[in-house]
């Protein structure tokens, strides 16, 4: 079988992108063609010439007159590509076409929630600007720009109700939303967890490797992740007791919220107790998993399917995560790891404290966790479900095409 990988990044710089290279690569391995095409940017950033950039749909429409496809699985194409790459698909193309939709672009022009980070009113609408949107047109400053995105988005609907065949969602939330905002049939979505890679070898852990006072965030330092709600809440336990003196957060990435976050830790006197890692290569964060008694998700969004929870489960590691969207499908309380209210410190303090310096509780829940992910996450039963879709929509756009 012979299948185009479509992204606005073909580099892996996000979960999107590290979800793709990890399917073309097992596509490959069970003798699969795969061609991967997008663009050459190594650093995600919003352009202007995402509402329609001609150039794009040039040179996918080459591509697509000199190689026949039996799929095209698309994962991302509206920071970057724009809307034109699914014009192209849809005048040159003739194979049946999947989305795979790792976000909410696609639910609303801005972020998908609104500026107290709950879901958007206005998601089951088909041109959704609610009034508490995170990027309202209220801001004169930018008014061009929310134009252009809003623009963007309702080409972007349209012209993806057009072509796909079938949308992929990781998570059970977000099919949900997908599916009651481009009002699908049951038949048009699926839900399909992430996987952990085949290859992937998982390193013998002991006892002494783990630091009973150590915690890490894994990912991009911005608003919505909740980091401020973690930093509180070590300022917290700080405070509470001598117990929780020599407790350490390790925040690993970096991101746009770095300086308000690193100026919070100041003023809540905590600096000694947060460290800022910064990026790290992908072949090195096993090593912040391995040393921390649990993963911290404090997300105040709903997440998809975040890729540093299969990381945690896949280095043995519980999870404390925010009790929102797709971390609940990951997440099971006090079973891999613990829930917590979404954005309350106190609620995350608490659970903190159930963790907190008991590697004994940290060894026993992570291995629930990697037991859970080798049966339900693996990169042989993801494989075998995702073919059989393939082939199931590929034989359906056979037979249309017969009639």
């Amino acid at each position: 079988m012979k299948i185009l990988m479509i992204s606005d990044y073909v580099a892996p710089i996000g979960g999107a992108e590290i979800y793709m290279k990890n399917l073309s690569k097992l596509l490959m391995v069970n003798g699969h063609e795969v061609d991967t095409w997008g663009s050459d940017l190594t650093e995600k950033k919003d352009q202007l010439f995402s509402v329609a950039n001609p150039y794009f749909f040039l040179k996918l429409a080459r591509i697509l007159r000199e190689k026949r496809y039996d799929i095209i699985h698309i994962h991302s194409f509206i920071s970057v590509l724009s809307p034109l790459v699914l014009a192209a698909i849809a005048i040159f193309n003739n194979s049946p076409v999947v989305m795979h939709i790792h976000n909410s672009l696609l639910i609303c022009p801005f972020s998908g929630v609104t500026d107290d980070y709950k879901i958007c009113p206005d998601h089951k609408k088909i041109f959704s600007l609610h009034k508490k949107c995170k990027r309202p047109l209220k801001r004169k400053s930018n008014l061009f720009y929310d134009l252009a995105k809003l623009f963007r988005f309702s080409l972007s609907r349209y012209l993806a109700k057009k072509i796909v065949n079938i949308f992929i969602c990781p998570s059970i939330s977000l099919s949900k939303l997908i599916k009651e905002s481009l009002f699908l049939e049951e038949k048009e979505i699926v839900t399909l967890p992430y996987f952990v890679e085949k290859s992937v070898k998982i390193k013998s852990e002991t006892k002494t490797k783990i630091k009973n006072n150590q915690l890490v965030f894994v990912g991009r330092i911005s608003k919505e992740k909740g980091l401020d709600v973690a930093i509180k809440a070590v300022s917290l336990l700080l405070e509470e007791s001598d117990l929780y003196k020599n407790i350490l957060f390790k925040i690993v990435g970096d991101g746009p919220d770095f300086a308000n976050l690193l100026d919070l830790t100041k003023k809540l006197g905590c600096s000694n107790s947060v460290r800022f890692v910064g990026r790290v290569d992908n072949d090195k964060v096993d090593n912040y998993y391995q040393e921390s008694i649990a993963l911290i998700v404090p997300s105040l969004w709903i997440e998809n399917s975040p890729v540093a929870i299969y990381e945690a489960m896949r280095n043995k590691r519980p999870i404390v995560a925010s009790n929102i969207g797709g971390l609940t499908d990951l997440v099971l309380d006090n079973k891999n790891g613990f829930l917590f209210k979404t954005g309350d410190c106190k609620s995350l303090a608490k659970a903190i404290k159930k963790i907190y310096g008991n590697s004994e509780k940290s060894i026993k829940m992570g291995a629930f966790g990697f037991e859970r992910l080798k049966n339900e996450y693996g990169a042989e039963k993801h494989y075998s479900e995702i073919i059989n879709l393939y082939k199931r929509i590929n034989k359906e756009h056979k037979k249309n095409d017969k009639r």
